[in-house]
Formats: structure tokens, sequence, C-alpha cells
């Protein structure tokens, strides 16, 4: 009993570190996107309406177009 009790207390921490990772990754993502849309949109953008990184991609690219 022990024994199962502790592997299965392993792969929670395994899955514990995966989710953080995971995390971070995303909030990173976030921040990036945040810094990119204010580049693009300067004041008249808050954080309630965030577009996809997709669209501020592409509003990336039409502007270095110009």
């Amino acid at each position: 009993m022990r024994t199962k009790l502790e592997k299965i207390i392993t792969h929670l921490e395994a899955i514990l570190r995966i989710q953080v990772q995971c995390e971070t990754t995303i909030e990173e993502n976030e921040a990036r996107g945040y810094a990119l849309a204010e580049g693009l949109e300067g004041d008249r953008m808050d954080q309630g309406s965030m577009l996809s990184f997709d669209v501020l991609l592409e509003m990336a690219i039409n502007t270095l177009k110009r």
C-alpha cells in the first residue's frame, strides 16, 4: 500500500511540474501577444479585447509592408 501511495505521489509531482511549465509558457505567450498588440494598436487596445496571435501576426506583417 505504501509503495502504491509513493508511486501516486511521484506521478502527481510529475504532472504538477508539467502543468506549471505549461502555465508558464502560456503566460509568456500572452505577454508577448499583449506587447505585440500594444505595438500595433497603442492605447486603443485593452487586455479585454485581445486579438488572437494569428491576427496580431498578420497585422504586424501588414504594418511592415507599408
